[in-house]
């Protein structure tokens, strides 16, 4: 039987090692860990998948507890891992490692299902292809991190942004593009250390073919369709919680806009990942956290 979503997120976990100018440790990290996090908290109907090498299924405890049938787990032969070195205390430059990759995700791994939001939780280039993106926007909106088509390991094993040749053909399949400045500065070559700049960016990935874009960058969330562009201001007092940061936007914005215009939901997805960032690991609050944060601090 056909399962039904309203959100189903796929994506690699990560053996992750978090470096800072003050401190060293390892956490179990991956896009698709805070997704299901945000979603989990939130109550939404979801389906996840991800897949590891056999010997660290057991990491899958990590994830909130859904129901056994809506947790989908594929074996790999090896299992993602990046260090994640940041270089000062703004945590927002950061050199990454790739330590191991997962197999990438092919059809087969799919259980039979549709969603209203499909969210391709990204880490690197290399997990999915043209083909695969053709196939799963048919089962829902689509929604691609940028990570996941340009983030990719070189032969020293450092993760650079690189070309990926059917980036433009893949754009009119996205329901909803996520990428953050620096990766926006890329793909586009404006001065994304501006507001307006980073509007512009959002607007070019408009013109190439994507419905609704998620742009997020240490002052702000933007949002952007063809109707208008929407900003809300992050306000963490700390960065203790800031890797995840990107993850926790994308994915508590398209929950809102499932009840929400895009006004409303760039507002709570910045609240709430404000409300995340002070605080290590994905977002395990609740809904009347981030309502409170909003009136104390919005």
């Amino acid at each position: 039987m056909k399962k039904k979503y309203d959100l189903f997120s796929f994506g690699h976990i990560s053996l992750d090692v978090i470096k800072t100018p003050d401190d060293r440790r390892e956490a179990l990290g991956g896009a698709i860990l805070h997704a299901a996090w945000v979603a989990y908290r939130l109550g939404v109907n979801t389906g996840v998948l991800t897949k590891s090498a056999k010997a660290d299924k057991e990491r899958l405890k990590e994830f909130p507890p859904f129901p056994a049938k809506d947790l989908y787990w594929v074996e790999s032969k090896r299992t993602t891992a990046i260090l994640n070195d940041y270089k000062d205390k703004s945590l927002e430059r950061r050199d990454c490692f790739n330590q191991g990759q997962a197999d990438p995700y092919k059809k087969e791994d799919f259980p039979d299902f549709t969603a209203r939001v499909v969210q391709y939780a990204a880490l690197m280039q290399g997990e999915i292809d043209l083909d695969l993106i053709k196939w799963l926007a048919k089962r829902g909106a689509l929604v691609v991190d940028a990570a996941g088509i340009i983030r990719t390991v070189m032969a020293d094993k450092t993760m650079q942004s690189q070309p990926w040749p059917d980036i433009k053909a893949a754009f009119p399949y996205f329901a909803y593009f996520k990428a953050d400045a620096a990766e926006s500065n890329y793909l586009t070559g404006l001065d994304t250390e501006t507001h307006d700049g980073r509007v512009k960016a959002a607007q070019q990935y408009l013109d190439w073919g994507a419905k609704e874009i998620i742009l997020s960058h240490n002052q702000e969330l933007i949002a952007a369709t063809k109707d208008g562009v929407w900003a809300s201001p992050f306000k963490n007092r700390n960065l203790l919680g800031r890797t995840g940061r990107g993850d926790t936007a994308t994915t508590s914005y398209i929950i809102a806009r499932l009840t929400q215009k895009p006004a409303d939901a760039v507002l709570f997805a910045a609240a709430l990942t404000s409300l995340k960032m002070e605080t290590p690991g994905p977002f395990k609050g609740t809904k009347s956290d981030v309502e409170a944060y909003l009136k104390q601090f919005y």
